[in-house]
């Protein structure tokens, strides 16, 4: 029987190792930020891809500069939820919260299993990437292009604690 190392209460070290080499690089802070983001959204998070290797990373398309060549990232998704509430819940919470450093949220709407990128780059970026075109947004554009997608599925109870006149973009 193998034994599970954890990072984290809810993240185990074989989730981010690159699937390629088994080679393992994890960020610190950024582990403990999406620790943090899967007790705030209270959801078993699954990781789709950790760390990448430079090899593995180049055989799949992955930018040279990627984030997840420093253990700075992870591709993640939700049971249930698709790409937008998950990118959505991501961005509120890296607003709300200091202790979340999430710098990029990129959302992938039209993978199979709807994943969202997160990483903690230091200078802001977000995007959604719908077949491999990938549309940058400004930080109040984006806010805006999820909280359109995500209406329906966000209750007014959901929101309560949140004051719409602190968030970038306008309210609903």
């Amino acid at each position: 029987m193998t034994e599970i190392v954890m990072l984290t209460e809810h993240f185990s070290v074989n989730e981010f190792r690159c699937p390629c080499c088994g080679m393992l690089k994890p960020s610190h802070g950024f582990i403990l930020s999406l620790e943090q983001f899967r007790r705030e959204i209270d959801q078993p998070i699954h990781v789709a891809s950790g760390f990448r290797c430079s090899v593995h990373n180049r055989q799949i398309g992955g930018s040279a500069h990627s984030q997840h060549l420093e253990g700075r990232a992870a591709d993640i998704f939700v049971d249930g939820w698709n790409s937008y509430r998950l990118a959505y819940e991501a961005y509120i919470v890296r607003f709300l919260m200091i202790p979340i450093l999430f710098g990029g949220i990129g959302c992938y709407p039209e993978h199979n299993n709807q994943s969202v990128h997160l990483d903690t780059r230091t200078n802001p970026t977000f995007w959604v990437d719908r077949g491999g075109v990938r549309q940058y947004m400004r930080d109040d554009e984006f806010f805006n292009f999820l909280q359109g997608k995500v209406k329906d599925q966000i209750h007014d109870k959901e929101m309560a604690g949140i004051d719409p006149g602190n968030l970038p973009g306008n309210p609903i």
